[in-house]
């Protein structure tokens, strides 16, 4: 699977953030989302999502009340490709 990072389908707002933050993303198809919020170190620091999510563009939002001031990365998985930008906690 390619990884596109910084990639123009996905957005993450406000970021930086120091509460809740939007996730949206373009799809082409019809898709599973894997969506996993992780640290410098790899460790993943939030539940996981697992959803369906039909073309075009969908939006969620992500709480990140409970992380520590720092850099993070949101890594969305698709049948085809993995998506990762990053996300700074104030």
């Amino acid at each position: 699977k390619p990884v596109l990072s910084e990639n123009s389908r996905v957005k993450l707002y406000p970021n930086p953030t120091s509460g809740n933050t939007t996730l949206s993303i373009n799809l082409e198809n019809e898709e599973n989302l894997d969506i996993k919020v992780i640290d410098m170190l790899g460790k993943e620091v939030t539940p996981a999502i697992n959803r369906i999510s039909a073309s075009g563009e969908t939006s969620l939002t992500l709480n990140t009340s409970g992380l520590s001031t720092g850099l993070y990365f949101v890594k969305i998985t698709t049948s085809n490709t993995i998506y990762v930008t990053r996300l700074l906690k104030n």
